[in-house]
């Protein structure tokens, strides 16, 4: 999307903000929560950002939380 933007506007510096996700968590038998879905989403975006960046649009910072992601809790994510 930010390449697309880029190449039909001029574009400022940008920062990608509240990329979280919403999946459930479960709870292994070891107790913990592994998330391999957050995981994989996080990867992906992680791998799209990086080609965006090769590809000339100038990415200052990602933040994956904030505080709005506490809102979304209901929807079972944390």
């Amino acid at each position: 999307m930010v390449v697309k933007v880029k190449s039909k506007h001029k574009v400022f510096p940008i920062y990608i903000t509240v990329n979280g996700s919403a999946f459930k968590d479960e709870v292994s038998a070891d107790e913990k929560v592994h998330g391999p879905r957050r995981r994989d989403y996080l990867k992906q975006h992680f791998t799209q950002t990086r080609l965006a960046v090769l590809d000339g649009v100038e990415v200052r910072g990602y933040m994956v939380w904030s505080l709005l992601d506490y809102f979304e809790s209901g929807q079972g994510g944390t």
